[in-house]
């Protein structure tokens, strides 16, 4: 094996493990959103501008949520399979 081959494979390696990573952790978002009673929305110095504090407006956020994670799982796992 080469140098430009053992770099290339070190490359693909850190993407792979770096993309596992976040995929890890939105099935870990998942798994506890469950437990979230209210979503605050903070502007860019983290005041807060208004909460979810409606219960079914905080469903409707988690499974929006959800779904969004989901699909950027999928997507996710697509990019790795293309590695």
């Amino acid at each position: 094996m080469d140098r430009k081959t053992l770099e290339y494979m070190e490359e693909r390696a850190r993407k792979a493990r770096a993309i596992v990573k976040l995929i890890e952790e939105l099935q870990r978002n998942i798994e506890q959103i469950h437990a979230i009673k209210r979503v605050n929305f903070l502007d860019q110095n983290y005041s807060r501008m208004f909460d979810s504090s409606v219960g079914f407006l905080t469903d409707a956020l988690k499974k929006a949520y959800v779904e969004a994670a989901q699909k950027e799982i999928q997507r996710l796992e697509q990019e790795l399979a293309e590695l």
